[in-house]
């Protein structure tokens, strides 16, 4: 929904954080970015980042202009429902929804659980355990797309997004599904150009996530 990494947005709190700026360095050390950002947070916190500090800079970040127009369409209609599963934080989520104006359109948001202990720091956990070998050991979209539609009868589901952990729910779907993925991202560069685009049943739609995306959404699904 934004452009760019919540997490790596919040390293700008911190100059010696962001010396520490070599992605690929980062992922051979700490494999799980949740772990990561805990320990990152943590740094933060020893160096004198306050809980308010953060909190501003993330309800400074806005939703891509496409992406906000597509959810105000979305929510107009009675039998959608929209969901967030992101590998984020639910703090940073709801900071960034709440500021956007955009939280009530969302039935429920997925990620990790994260709050301020009472000395500041800011404190974040895996969202849960699974057997999944294609997700990291925090979460696995598909698990949890798979349970919130336990029980529902959805017509069809439509999938947004962009990184490696978003490929999992998207070999999930089924023949009548979409999935829009970000163009120039892991998760469209694996679909187009692996043998696990093969697997995808789902129809693929590749898309800048611009401004052009609700028109984008209506010449694909017909609404």
């Amino acid at each position: 929904m934004i452009d760019g990494n919540i997490d790596i947005i919040v390293f700008d709190l911190d100059h010696n954080l962001r010396s520490y700026t070599n992605l690929h360095h980062w992922e051979e050390v700490h494999p799980i970015w949740t772990d990561f950002m805990a320990e990152s947070f943590a740094e933060m916190h020893s160096t004198g980042i306050t809980p308010r500090s953060i909190e501003d800079i993330v309800r400074a970040v806005l939703v891509m202009p496409g992406m906000m127009d597509l959810c105000k369409h979305l929510a107009t209609k009675d039998d959608t429902e929209m969901i967030i599963v992101s590998d984020a934080n639910v703090l940073f989520i709801q900071w960034i929804l709440d500021s956007c104006g955009l939280s009530s359109f969302f039935s429920k948001v997925y990620s990790n659980p994260a709050a301020f202990t009472d000395s500041g720091k800011l404190v974040v956990r895996h969202h849960h355990s699974h057997s999944c070998k294609r997700c990291p050991a925090n979460m696995c979209k598909a698990e949890i797309l798979r349970q919130h539609m336990q029980g529902r009868a959805y017509e069809q589901v439509v999938y947004f997004g962009d990184g490696h952990g978003d490929i999992c729910p998207c070999l999930s779907l089924s023949a009548g599904d979409f999935v829009f993925a970000r163009r120039g991202y892991k998760m469209a560069r694996h679909l187009t150009k692996s043998a696990s685009g093969s697997n995808l049943k789902a129809n693929l739609v590749l898309s800048d996530f611009g401004e052009n995306l609700l028109a984008e959404f209506k010449s694909n699904l017909g609404c």
